[in-house]
């Protein structure tokens, strides 16, 4: 099992070649935004899986439709899954915020936790 930010890795070749040789393959534009579903779920990273079988199998949920597999160990959720919950969660609470003008766009690009090119996927353009 690799865990893994793409963010920090200095030999992204070498982590797409382990999950390419395990016949894990997902498209660029999913494992970019499966980092920041990673991001959503650290809260409770205690109680996840990041394995490359899970963000391939929610890949395959994305892409395909394929339903997620059940976990053999029910302790454990696809980190993946659970943060796509959360970010669509707080998404949801930051588009109600910024129509209310309690929140401004300009705080969320101050944050670095939020790369730009994702806010602006995310947000509504005003």
């Amino acid at each position: 099992m690799l865990c893994y930010n793409v963010l920090t890795t200095t030999q992204p070749v070498e982590v797409v070649y382990v999950i390419a040789k395990r016949g894990l393959k997902v498209s660029p534009k999913f494992f970019r935004m499966s980092e920041i579903y990673r991001h959503f779920s650290q809260p409770w990273a205690q109680l996840c899986d990041f394995s490359d079988e899970a963000r391939h199998a929610m890949y395959l949920f994305e892409s395909r439709g394929t339903p997620l597999p059940p976990y053999p160990d029910p302790r454990l959720l696809n980190g993946f899954q659970l943060g796509k919950h959360w970010m669509d969660v707080t998404v949801s609470m930051w588009k109600e915020d910024l129509a209310k003008g309690l929140l401004l766009r300009h705080e969320l690009y101050a944050e670095p936790a939020y790369p730009h090119w994702w806010l602006d996927l995310v947000l509504p353009v005003t």
